[in-house]
Order: C-alpha cells, then structure tokens, then sequence
C-alpha cells in the first residue's frame, strides 16, 4: 500500500499524451492524496482509492501525513484501512478499497 499525494498525480501528467487529458486544467494550482494498494507479487496496482482533492492557493490542502493503520476492524477476516487527512477526515477503507460507514462499528 502507498500513500500518494499531488506529487504522484504530476508524474503521470508529465507525459504529454496523459496531459492531453486535462485540457486548459492547470494540475499545478490542485493538491491530491489517495491510497494506492499493489500486489507485490505481480507488481500491479490492484486498486486506488482518491481521498482528498483540494486548491493549493487555501488554507487547507489534501495532504495525507500519516502512514494508515492496517486491521480486521469488522471482524471479516480481511485487512482493513484507517487513515486520516490534513482535511481533518478519517476514512475506512475495506480490503478492496470501498469505503465503510463508521456507524457500522459503533
């Protein structure tokens, strides 16, 4: 599993027939942070999951500090994601990287 911020995203842009994509869309002025899980037997991605998308000009940007914390939080015998973002959102994340509802667990 990776973490990826803006950084990420603008590699991709750096190919030109990816930033053809964007049309007029400065990726410069967006911050990103999302959670990238690879099979590391295969060295595919088997799945990511966008988080936060924010301006890079406002107060608080998509940054993600911390690295998630990986459990079987509901029991099923699959590792679970948690993970919070400088937006101050928590997420769950399941073991295919869909999000589960907090009031599930409590």
């Amino acid at each position: 599993m990776k973490l990826v911020d803006d950084a990420h995203f603008n590699r991709y842009y750096d190919n030109q027939e990816h930033l053809k994509e964007l049309g007029d869309i400065d990726i410069g002025k967006y911050v990103a942070g999302a959670i990238v899980v690879f099979n590391l037997d295969t060295k595919q991605v088997k799945w990511t999951t966008p988080l936060d998308l924010s301006t890079d000009a406002g107060n608080f940007r998509a940054y993600i500090y911390s690295s998630p914390t990986v459990v079987d939080l509901d029991g099923d015998g699959n590792l679970d994601i948690l993970v919070g973002t400088s937006f101050g959102l928590f997420y769950v994340l399941d073991h295919h990287g869909n999000l589960l509802r907090l009031e599930f667990f409590f």
